[in-house]
């Protein structure tokens, strides 16, 4: 199964609706670490070294430093972004075929956007 860094800014409703429906889901809140606060580039160094698939709603910057970190050769664990605007029961969903669907290594150096 995919273990995932939940970005401080991804709705936490998406979260409880995930563990209600993937028994031993594994994630880590990035509230819960020393990264709480910390830049882009960061967060997806962490989730790269600890093979963490980072889900955020954040498009715009996020997006932007995968890109970047790409395009200089380092790789990712994976990176999902969750559009905001979508109904929670949609974004759980998606999510929930995404985890049930994936190895750990779909999604390296993968973008993913959620609506699926």
């Amino acid at each position: 199964m995919l273990k995932l860094l939940i970005d401080e800014n991804l709705d936490q409703r998406i979260l409880r609706g995930l563990q209600l429906r993937v028994p031993g889901l594994l994630y880590t809140l990035v509230q819960d670490t020393a990264l709480a606060g910390a830049q882009d580039a960061a967060l997806l160094e962490w989730a790269a070294r600890n093979q963490r698939v980072l889900v955020t709603h954040d498009r715009k910057t996020m997006l932007k430093a995968a890109y970047q970190r790409l395009r200089s050769g380092q790789k990712t664990a994976g990176l999902v972004i969750v559009r905001k605007e979508l109904p929670l029961i949609r974004a759980i969903e998606d999510l929930v075929l995404l985890l049930e669907c994936s190895t750990e290594t779909d999604l390296e150096n993968q973008v993913v956007f959620i609506p699926l």
